[in-house]
């Protein structure tokens, strides 16, 4: 699975991403298929639950190898991930570089600030 964004779209996946984070869930579960893209969070007694989903020309670059790949991340970490200010970002890329990957590969390209 890969995945880039840029411009107004890093805007709204940022948005989208917090929103996520201190209201339901610490584990951000992704779910990724030819059709969509899935961001799911689950509190801990599990009595709220919370899902945005992207399609794939949200993206500039979408691609999933096979039919559907699933992992989760920490939100803490994508939220660390995103305290970087959002107008010096040029371009956010994930990439899980096979369906049994352990770690998904997270990369900011950002501009000098002028």
């Amino acid at each position: 699975m890969e995945l880039s964004l840029s411009g107004n779209a890093i805007k709204t996946f940022a948005r989208c991403i917090m929103c996520l984070a201190p209201r339901v869930g610490n584990e951000l579960t992704i779910q990724a298929s030819p059709s969509q893209l899935a961001f799911h969070t689950l509190n801990s007694s599990r009595s709220a639950y919370q899902s945005i989903t992207f399609k794939p020309d949200f993206c500039d670059v979408y691609s999933v190898s096979g039919n559907q790949v699933q992992c989760s991340v920490l939100l803490k970490a994508i939220c660390s991930l995103l305290r970087t200010p959002i107008a010096s970002i040029d371009n956010l890329s994930m990439k899980l570089p096979d369906p049994d990957a352990l770690k998904v590969q997270w990369a900011l390209e950002c501009s000098s600030g002028k």
